[in-house]
């Protein structure tokens, strides 16, 4: 690390010394050196986009997200053309629910030579979407990624998503069934899978969905809310009341569970 520094010392204007020296400290796990390193010499490089990003990183690293988001923001602005700033970028506002800041930035780097090919943002600009209330344009999206990419999952897992909340049943149960072929154990996909059954009628095997759903995730009180709604369905009130307690006492916030539990009683 001292050559480093002694680099540093000699040529203070070179930031690629200034990098690698802040690079070192994190080899030796000295972070919180290398960050106060780096932030002590942001205001000498006023236009440098590398030593923000750098920071940003630094930042998220060590769990300060909001910070982290700025310093990106920040290079991104300083060097558009960076297309590793703006993925990461995106890649933590998607982390934090910003859903809409997420697909503008995800998009740019999908139109970008740097997002030929990259299913992963490919799924991830999809979700945005989804979460955004743009269901259609997100199934076009994880359609392009099974086009492509016939085995991938979490594609056909989105499919399904999409075409539950459109209304169109038989494509969610496609994209339900082939995830369900790759992924029988994810928690999200048997309750995906769950509500295909129970609009399809078929509340037996919508049951079993949702209690394999819980298999997979104990720590998510809806698997439970969704399995006694499945059991009232069926008639067994008794044994619905049973699940929402558990679901409610799994977590006692879940509103689904405080609401039928009250039309229950």
């Amino acid at each position: 690390r001292a050559a480093y520094a002694e680099a540093v010392a000699k040529k203070p204007d070179d930031i690629a010394y200034l990098l690698a020296e802040a690079e070192m400290l994190v080899e030796l796990n000295r972070h919180e050196d290398a960050l106060e390193l780096l932030k002590g010499r942001v205001v000498y490089f006023e236009h440098s986009a590398a030593i923000r990003d750098a920071i940003a990183q630094l930042l998220e690293q060590v769990g300060n997200f909001p910070d982290a988001l700025e310093f990106y923001r920040q290079a991104s602005v300083l060097d558009g053309d960076d297309h590793g700033t703006r993925e990461r970028l995106g890649n933590l506002l998607y982390r934090g629910g910003e859903y809409r800041e997420a697909l503008s930035q995800l998009q740019r780097v999908l139109r970008s030579p740097a997002g030929e090919g990259r299913h992963d943002l490919m799924l991830m600009a999809a979700e945005c979407e989804l979460q955004i209330g743009s269901a259609m344009d997100a199934r076009k999206r994880f359609d392009v990624v099974t086009t492509i990419d016939p085995n991938n999952a979490q594609a056909w897992l989105g499919v399904a998503k999409c075409s539950l909340r459109v209304g169109d049943l038989r494509r969610a149960e496609i994209g339900a069934e082939k995830a369900a072929a790759m992924l029988p154990a994810s928690a999200e996909l048997q309750m995906v899978l769950g509500y295909v059954r129970m609009k399809q009628g078929r509340l037996d095997d919508a049951l079993i969905c949702f209690r394999r759903a819980s298999v997979a995730d104990r720590s998510d009180a809806v698997c439970l809310s969704m399995a006694g709604l499945t059991l009232a369905g069926q008639g067994k009130t008794a044994d619905a009341i049973a699940m929402y307690h558990k679901a409610l006492a799994l977590d006692p916030r879940d509103e689904l569970a405080k609401r039928a539990l009250a039309a229950a009683e």
